[in-house]
């Protein structure tokens, strides 16, 4: 027997200006509070992965949410992206949806 597919996505979707050559659209993307920290920051998934000690592969699975990050690497990711791993992970210990809290803690 199949799982059934949750009806609505595990992200928020976000729109982010995106140049394209001589022309300017928005671009809409599915993160997550982690992913979202990440590139507030303007750092870059291979930089965030070294700075923890994983895999760009293991992070990537994080901010993709196929993966559930043990309790070590949720402090170690709030430790590098500088903010609350209450922020960044739900109680289970998921990525947090984005979300108008989540942002405007994040612009601080």
């Amino acid at each position: 027997m199949r799982p059934e597919i949750p009806s609505k996505p595990r992200f928020a979707p976000l729109q982010l200006g995106v140049k394209r050559g001589s022309s300017f659209c928005l671009e809409v993307l599915h993160v997550n509070a982690v992913e979202l920290a990440r590139r507030s920051r303007g750092l870059k998934t291979k930089e965030v992965a070294e700075a923890i000690g994983v895999s760009v592969s293991v992070l990537s699975h994080v901010e993709r949410g196929g993966r559930r990050p043990y309790p070590k690497l949720r402090r170690e990711l709030a430790r590098v992206l500088g903010t609350d791993e209450a922020l960044l992970f739900d109680e289970s210990g998921w990525p947090r949806e984005v979300g108008e809290e989540v942002l405007s803690c994040l612009r601080k």
